[in-house]
């Protein structure tokens, strides 16, 4: 996995288009499994943001961000997006999502 060092940005946009799914797991787990599995399926190198758990690729010409936080009660939160020709595209970001969630089984 490639990983460069740009920051990837977040905004209100995102919360309000992405594929969340929780898990009870370790945070710091997660976030290294999301962020390889990026890696694995993406067609170029990862920007990842350690300090926001937040990465971004090109997944099939389809720009996907994810982001992994810490929730209540010993949960974590995954949340994903993708975009492609500048619009959301949900089938893309539910599949790299279920991609995440069959893996964390």
């Amino acid at each position: 996995m490639a990983v460069g060092a740009a920051s990837v940005v977040l905004t209100q946009e995102f919360t309000e288009h992405a594929h969340v799914h929780l898990v009870k797991m370790d945070t710091g787990l997660v976030w290294a499994y999301a962020k390889a599995t990026l890696g694995e399926i993406s067609d170029g190198p990862v920007d990842v943001d350690h300090d926001a758990r937040a990465a971004s690729a090109t997944v099939d010409d389809a720009k996907v961000t994810l982001r992994v936080q810490q929730f209540d009660g010993g949960r974590t939160r995954i949340s994903v997006t993708a975009r492609k020709w500048g619009l959301y595209n949900d089938a893309e970001a539910e599949r790299v999502l279920e991609k995440i969630k069959r893996g964390l089984r």
